[in-house]
C-alpha cells in the first residue's frame, strides 16, 4: 500500500473494525429469517467506509474525525434495538456491562423455559467476556429449542473469536448448518474456523455447499461466493 494512503487505511480499519466487534457479533445471532437487519448492517458498515474514504483530500486528521462521526451514527442505528423473531436484539451496548448481565441472568433464571432468556443472558454474557458462563446459556437454549440453528453458531463464536479455541468452534458451525442449512452466517463461520485450522480443501467443500443451500437473497450469500472465488 502506499504509504500516503496509510493513515485513510487505518482510520477506515479502526472505525469499521471497532463496530464489526459489536455489531457483526449480533447480526450473527440474528434469525436466518431476517435477512433485512443483516443487510441492513451491512449496508451501514459500507455507508461508513464510504464516508471516510471521500475525506481522503482533507487529510488524516479529517479523516478520522470524519470516520469517528459516521461510526457514532451507525453504532446508534445498530442500538436501535431491532428485535428479530427469536427475540435476539441487534446492538451489544444493551447487552454490555455488570448490571445489564445481572439483569439478564436473573431473567434467565426467572424464566428457564424461554430460549430467549437463555439467549440474552448468553450475549451478555459474551458481551461481557465472561465466555464459559456464555456457553452455558445458549447450551441451555440449544436444549430448549433444538431446532433453531442460532445458538449453536453462537457457542461456536464463543470457542472461535472469545476462546480462540477453533477446533472446538468446528463441530457447533457444523451442527448449526445442519440444522439451519439456509443459515448463511454459519457456513460463513464454517469456512472461516476451516481457513484457521488450514483445512482448505474442506473449506472449499462448505463453500460449495453453502451456495447450493443459501437463497441469494441471503445477506452472506455474496461473501460466501466471494470466498469460494478466492480459492480458485
Amino acid at each position: 500500500m502506499n504509504r500516503s494512503l496509510f493513515c485513510i487505511s487505518l482510520s477506515i480499519r479502526a472505525s469499521k473494525h471497532g463496530l464489526s466487534a459489536s455489531i457483526q457479533r449480533n447480526i450473527s445471532e440474528t434469525s436466518p429469517k431476517r435477512g433485512e437487519v443483516t443487510r441492513k448492517m451491512k449496508k451501514l458498515l459500507l455507508s461508513l467506509t464510504t464516508v471516510a474514504t471521500l475525506g481522503l483530500v482533507a487529510g488524516c486528521g479529517t479523516v478520522n474525525q470524519t470516520a469517528n462521526q459516521a461510526a457514532k451514527q451507525v453504532q446508534k442505528t445498530a442500538n436501535q434495538a431491532i428485535k428479530t423473531p427469536g427475540g435476539v436484539m441487534v446492538g451489544a451496548t444493551a447487552y454490555y456491562g455488570a448490571a445489564n448481565l445481572k439483569k439478564f441472568e436473573n431473567a434467565a433464571k426467572a424464566q428457564p423455559k424461554s430460549e430467549k432468556a437463555q439467549m440474552d443472558a448468553g450475549i451478555s454474557a459474551f458481551d461481557n467476556q465472561q465466555f464459559e458462563k456464555a456457553i452455558t446459556y445458549y447450551q441451555k437454549a440449544a436444549q430448549l429449542n433444538p431446532k433453531d440453528p442460532i445458538p449453536l453458531n453462537n457457542i461456536g463464536n464463543v470457542y472461535f473469536r472469545g476462546l480462540k479455541q477453533p477446533s472446538q468452534a468446528l463441530a457447533y458451525y457444523k451442527k448449526a448448518t445442519q440444522i439451519g442449512p439456509t443459515y448463511g452466517v454459519a457456513w460463513l463461520n464454517l469456512y472461516l474456523v476451516q481457513i484457521q485450522l488450514n483445512q482448505k480443501q474442506a473449506a472449499k467443500q462448505t463453500l460449495q455447499q453453502a451456495l447450493k443451500v443459501v437463497p441469494k437473497s441471503n445477506a452472506y450469500y455474496s461473501d460466501l461466493q466471494k470466498d469460494l472465488n478466492s480459492l480458485k
